[in-house]
């Protein structure tokens, strides 16, 4: 099969266009999360006169509302990252360049952030017994005693790395071709 221009022209096209509909996901996404830590937040404040036990410590109280933060906006900068990677690719901006593998290692980097917040988020009443020491009775009934690991986003965090990886060896093939030609 011979590859005319018009033939790159078109994939380009469509690969432009294709991008920009990943991108508009991407943010959809982004605002979603923003959205959702702005209701996390609002629940936490809630949170803070309810008589749940776990939240009689108000300085735990105040480290769980600024973790669920944490969760949202962290999600929400890595959809904002992903969201900027389409739209470059968008405009027939190469994707195998250095500011793209620097957006890919900041997202992977910000969802080891995610990870420890919502490992945090999971374990918050087990977190709370061992912290204060009044609350060890609930312990005793069963209510925690088994602590949640997030394996799908530690191995979310891994693929945007490898992602990165090979990011970097993308733009290394593409130095060398371009040194060659």
């Amino acid at each position: 099969m011979e590859v005319t221009s018009a033939y790159v022209e078109s994939k380009l096209k469509r690969m432009g266009f294709v991008s920009k509909i990943l991108a508009l996901i991407a943010l959809v996404f982004c605002v979603l999360f923003a959205v959702a830590g702005f209701i996390k937040i609002i629940d936490g404040v809630y949170g803070i006169t309810s008589v749940d036990p776990h939240m009689q410590v108000g300085w735990l109280q105040a480290f769980f509302l600024v973790n669920r933060f944490v969760c949202a906006a962290s999600l929400s900068f890595v959809c904002f990252v992903i969201f900027r990677m389409f739209a470059d690719v968008g405009k027939a901006v190469s994707p195998f360049c250095k500011k793209q593998a620097r957006r890919l290692l900041l997202a992977a980097i910000t969802m080891i952030v995610f990870t420890i917040a919502i490992t945090v988020v999971y374990n918050e009443t087990a977190i709370a017994i061992i912290v204060t020491p009044s609350l060890a009775g609930i312990a005793n009934m069963g209510y925690v005693n088994q602590w949640t690991i997030p394996v799908s986003y530690i191995v979310s965090t891994a693929f945007l790395f490898i992602l990165y990886a090979l990011f970097k060896y993308g733009i290394l093939l593409q130095e060398v071709s371009d040194d060659t030609v």
